[in-house]
């Protein structure tokens, strides 16, 4: 299933955290590189993307999802 991840919800929270775009990354299991990370959140399309995204923030990862 293709889904749209919701970019300014992650955006916001990175801010509200006061991390960067690089910490969240190596918060995530696996880390992923700042390029992997911009991916994932530009083009994550499938639940498990969206998933290590929503893990690192602490967030639901239907929280995420854009409908």
């Amino acid at each position: 299933m293709i889904m749209k991840i919701n970019t300014e919800k992650i955006k916001k929270e990175v801010e509200r955290l006061g991390i960067t775009l690089t910490a969240l990354g190596e918060m995530m299991e696996p880390p992923a590189s700042l390029a992997t990370l911009s991916y994932l959140i530009h083009h994550g399309k499938n639940f498990s993307s969206i998933e290590r995204v929503a893990k690192a923030l602490h967030l639901d990862p239907k929280d995420l999802i854009l409908s």
